[in-house]
């Protein structure tokens, strides 16, 4: 499991509030198996940055333990 900074990430797990949309509804379903589309385990929220909170997100990779910009 990967540590982060707390000091300068705000982390994000699928407890968040915003992730109970993922967590019960069927329409999820659809989009993991057919459209592959996912969502991350972790994401991570830049506190010291000035950027636009969309900037300012990222995402860790738990393969090759680096921390993605999450535009991409």
């Amino acid at each position: 499991m990967m540590t982060f900074n707390k000091n300068k990430y705000k982390v994000h797990t699928w407890k968040h509030w915003a992730m109970l949309l993922w967590l019960i509804n069927p329409g999820v379903v659809i989009s993991e198996l057919i459209l592959g589309q996912r969502a991350p385990i972790i994401t991570l929220e830049d506190k010291i940055s000035d950027k636009p909170k969309f900037e300012r997100i990222k995402i860790p990779c738990p393969q090759c333990q680096t921390i993605h910009d999450a535009r991409t």
